[in-house]
């Protein structure tokens, strides 16, 4: 009897430490978007307040920009833009795009600037 009660208490240790591991990943792994001269810049994700930062150091009209997103595994799924690529506009500065993570969807919004690089002196 007490080899059975080990064997449960281990196998529910086991179940519940592998639920746990699969609440902390992140349904947004990653974003580019296209800088206009068909390069692609990452964007930096901080997942705890769901915010995207973009800077864009080409591109000027932030209208019909391509992103590229990368989501978790089986489990996460777009939800607005409906694809994993899409054409968003970003000219306002602030975007907000949503993605399922299995259960929720959750609201990441994105901060786009136009960082302008000298051209010459």
């Amino acid at each position: 009897m007490k080899k059975l009660h080990f064997l449960l208490s281990t196998f529910l240790v086991f179940i519940f430490t592998s639920c746990g591991e699969d609440e902390l990943k992140e349904p947004l792994v990653a974003i580019q978007a296209e800088d206009g001269t068909g390069n692609w810049i990452n964007g930096l994700i901080d997942q705890n307040s769901r915010v995207i930062a973009l800077d864009f150091r080409i591109l000027d009209d932030q209208s019909a920009v391509n992103v590229k997103l990368k989501l978790a595994d089986e489990w996460a799924k777009p939800i607005d833009p409906l694809t994993t690529d899409a054409v968003l506009d970003l000219s306002s500065g602030i975007t907000r795009i949503k993605v399922n993570d299995g259960a929720d969807d959750i609201e990441y919004t994105i901060f786009s600037t136009s960082t302008q690089l000298l051209r010459g002196i």
